[in-house]
């Protein structure tokens, strides 16, 4: 009873920061729930089945209830009561309402946590839940998911159990109109057969597993490839069940459109084809585009959209994105072209709306002058930092969706820009052109689930004075306890990792992880830093607040998975103030120094590794057996090689390049095998350069070529965690805590903001 009397207390607690909840009648008109007949069929069969997949038994606790008349143009009302019987009844207009109805009793009365790393449901045998029916109301409609570099930087190796619960977190997340591109390799080789290609000649078109994104985005062509047919056939019927999935659940499913993009050698079949070449990205070919006045343009539309629609059937919405990161424009008539893109979609699918990325100068308004705003929405990738809906007048009237990307290339690190999230929906919600919808369109999922809470729980909340509360709130479901520590904790990382920083969109990188030299500033390519913009002993105080609960909470997965990202943040944050000590001494050739301050960073960079081996979402091994999984026979050894390069030098093959790192991820195996024989490398030429010595630089490219095309034959890793992570932290707290605060470490100076970050990079 204690249980449910705090519970109880703590939905109120909520109840009063979720402005837009309400304890109230139905409105006029409107009939209660339990008068409202059940959702039947199909719809109600896929909604109970969710509920056991999530709850087991507890399923049979919930009831459903559908009552179209909760939504309408303005709003999205979702209703939840506890029974006499002691049920739980959810009301709301569709599946998705439904799914997210169940959700949000779960985050905001149950004190439960259902999230993309781990899940938190220890339900008490008595249910809490309001004795008078608790409405939530939402302006936004929709919702939409992953942007297309989700589907190689996180999904590439997913098998269909992995995408059963994916569709079932984005349908609780309220998740309804999800990018779905899987599977677009056959249509391609359907329609290349149409004009002039045998069917091994179009097989070279499309790019290997680990690269498909940027082929359907026009920045390359047949990298990784060719595609073997049996891959190209598991990849249909992968599709096949994710579409009839999501159309149990009642999502929109966004395919592949057609917006010109062919073969180099297109031409070369068809001959007087008027191609308009695309230039370069990143070192390799572009595919080029077909003249919108070509008559091959409308033959080849229609051919992709019939041969999609057999394959999958009859679709509403299509992705795809002129001049995607570049590309080239010149002499053509960007409205027109549009106009014709859209209108050519229609003609196959009348109800088509076109779904554009928000990304680097796209959709410039030239794009958008010449769409029907009935037929075209715009997803803004990266709204919580570019504010491109604000700048462009909403986008020139097309409806759009707010979303955020946060985390780049599947890079693992501590970041969020809360504030900026929570302030900018407020902001654009208010503004003359309101967002239709919100979005997750990170590029990992598996990381930061904090994000997606406060994204998707941000439409049902109409309040913008209590994100420290609403932190705090999150921090009781996500580990099942209510702790004012653990609120502590949580409320140091909202102001440090999870804070706004001005130029900073990227979550910092880690030195272990970064190609060394004398003057480390980043990881990756393009705009990010190793350098906190934020107090590094914060995290510090938030790990000892964490592990001060470990009784409490160290039964619950989510609880673990979180002490040992902190943990992994600090100690970069440590690896960093090493480095640069140890640089210090390089430069003065202070060799005494120089060897202790090597011998740290070293064995910071093996209690890294350690600790993350305790961890499985933070291993090496189950990202390279993935994709030895899918492969077809005869193919592992080219997958696991592409699942190297991406996180490494990635290109495949090897082959150095200007996305060399752009992928990196601070995983236990990556870090011992890949990060540290590079930074025994490049100490031991400069010991010898202190020494007088004369030596050669460090070959990184070949030692990184090297790694990239090993296979699990002769370099293999652990597919299970080892260790106790408790433990390991333990560790960390009462051996390395203390070197840290005798380092010396000072503070950044914030008042000076770091380089402004542009979009116009590859990501």
């Amino acid at each position: 009873m204690t249980i449910n009397l705090r519970h109880a207390a703590l939905s109120c607690a909520i109840l009063a920061c979720m402005g837009g909840s309400t304890l109230a009648q139905p409105p006029a008109g409107t009939a209660a729930p339990h008068d409202t007949a059940p959702l039947p069929g199909a719809k109600e069969t896929a909604m109970r089945q969710l509920t056991h997949r999530l709850l087991g038994n507890r399923a049979d606790d919930f009831a459903f209830v559908i009552d179209p008349s909760l939504q309408n143009e303005a709003t999205r009302r979702i209703g939840i009561i506890r029974t006499p019987e002691g049920k739980i009844r959810i009301s709301g207009a569709d599946t998705i309402s439904l799914a997210s109805g169940l959700n949000l009793y779960l985050k905001h009365f149950a004190h439960a946590h259902v999230s993309w790393a781990h899940d938190q449901l220890h339900l008490p045998k008595e249910l809490p839940g309001p004795d008078k029916i608790a409405y939530f109301d939402s302006r936004q409609q929709h919702a939409t998911a992953f942007n297309y570099c989700t589907f190689n930087y996180t999904m590439a190796w997913w098998d269909w159990p992995r995408w059963e619960r994916e569709l079932d977190l984005l349908c609780l997340y309220g998740v309804d109109t999800p990018l779905a591109i899987i599977g677009t390799e056959e249509i391609w080789l359907r329609v290349l057969q149409r004009f002039g290609y045998t069917r091994d000649q179009a097989r070279t078109f499309p790019t290997g597993p680990a690269y498909t994104a940027w082929w359907l985005m026009g920045n390359c062509q047949g990298i990784g490839g060719p595609v073997s047919e049996a891959y190209v056939q598991s990849r249909v019927e992968l599709q096949k069940k994710i579409l009839a999935r999501m159309h149990e659940l009642g999502m929109r499913a966004i395919l592949q459109g057609f917006v010109g993009l062919v073969p180099l050698d297109f031409a070369n079949k068809n001959p007087g084809a008027r191609l308009l070449p695309q230039g370069s990205w990143c070192g390799v070919p572009r595919p080029p585009v077909l003249h919108p006045d070509d008559p091959l343009f409308d033959r080849v539309a229609e051919a992709w959209y019939e041969e999609q629609a057999k394959l999958y059937g009859n679709n509403s919405r299509f992705a795809g994105d002129l001049f995607h990161e570049g590309g080239n424009a010149r002499g053509i008539d960007v409205p027109r072209m549009a106009a014709k893109v859209q209108d050519l979609m229609r003609r196959s699918h009348p109800d088509a709306v076109w779904m554009l990325q928000g990304w680097s100068g796209n959709p410039s308004p030239a794009l958008l002058k010449g769409l029907d705003p009935e037929h075209a929405e715009v997803v803004e990738l990266c709204g919580e930092f570019f504010r491109n809906w604000e700048k462009n007048n909403g986008f020139s009237g097309k409806p759009w969706y707010l979303s955020t990307i946060v985390q780049y290339g599947g890079n693992v690190g501590l970041h969020g820009r809360l504030p900026a999230i929570w302030h900018n929906f407020l902001k654009a919600n208010r503004s003359g052109t309101p967002p239709i919808g919100i979005g997750l369109t990170w590029e990992s999922t598996g990381v930061n689930p904090v994000v997606a809470d406060l994204v998707t729980d941000l439409p049902w909340n109409r309040r913008s004075d209590c994100l420290e509360t609403w932190i705090g709130h999150y921090a009781d479901r996500r580990y099942g306890a209510a702790s004012d520590g653990l609120r502590q904790a949580w409320l140091l990382l909202l102001r440090s990792a999870y804070g706004e920083f001005p130029n900073h969109r990227r979550p910092t990188e880690s030195i272990f992880c970064a190609r060394p030299g004398t003057d480390v500033r980043k990881v990756s390519p393009f705009a990010a830093s190793v350098q906190p913009p934020y107090n590094v002993d914060d995290i510090r105080k938030a790990l000892e607040l964490l592990y001060s609960e470990r009784v409490r909470c160290g039964h619950t997965p989510a609880y673990r998975h979180d002490l040992v990202d902190v943990a992994r943040q600090f100690l970069a944050g440590f690896g960093l103030q090493a480095y640069r000590t140890m640089m210090q001494a390089d430069a003065r050739k202070d060799l005494q120094t120089f060897d202790k301050q090597a011998n740290l960073f070293l064995s910071l960079l093996d209690m890294q590794d350690r600790l993350l081996a305790s961890e499985k979402d933070f291993m090496l091994g189950p990202w390279l057996q993935a994709a030895r999984d899918i492969a077809p026979q005869g193919e592992h050894d080219r997958f696991e090689q592409q699942a190297r390069n991406l996180v490494s030098v990635w290109f495949p093959d090897g082959q150095p390049s200007s996305l060399a790192d752009y992928g990196w991820r601070e995983w236990s195996g990556l870090l011992s095998h890949y990060c540290k024989p590079r930074w025994q490398e490049f100490i031991a030429y400069r010991r010898a350069l202190l020494e007088g010595k004369q030596a050669s630089p460090p070959d990184f490219a070949a030692m990184e070529k090297n790694w990239a095309l090993q296979t699990t034959a002769t370099d293999s890793y652990p597919l299970e965690p080892s260790g106790d992570s408790i433990a390991i932290v333990g560790d960390i707290v009462r051996t390395w805590i203390p070197l840290w605060e005798k380092s010396g470490y000072r503070p950044p100076d914030t008042t000076q903001p770091a380089p402004e970050e542009s979009a116009n990079e590859a990501r």
